[in-house]
């Protein structure tokens, strides 16, 4: 879903929910993810997105809203998402899976 405004809505909900919106690629690899996935392919990108989602729930504080490229997904992501609810709910920090 390139250039459907995820970015855009996920900043006016950081705005909105007064969150820190945070952009998960742009954020560690100072790339834009069309540059990234032109040099290296969209497997090599959803496996560096992913590594970035989870350094970001591991070492952000709360109240962070993380903008993803559109492509996490599927199993691999709902476990690293799966685990941060845990995370939230329980109050104690899991070990993410990978």
């Amino acid at each position: 879903m390139r250039g459907t405004g995820k970015s855009f809505i996920g900043n006016l909900a950081a705005r909105t929910l007064s969150l820190t919106s945070l952009d998960a690629f742009e954020e560690k690899h100072k790339i834009g993810v069309r540059e990234f996935v032109h040099e290296n392919g969209w497997p090599e990108f959803r496996d560096a997105e992913l590594v970035v989602l989870k350094d970001l729930i591991e070492t952000k504080e709360r109240r962070h809203l993380i903008c993803l490229g559109g492509h996490c997904r599927g199993r691999r992501c709902n476990n690293v998402v799966e685990a941060l609810l845990l995370d939230q709910r329980s109050g104690r920090r899991h070990h993410l899976p990978t």
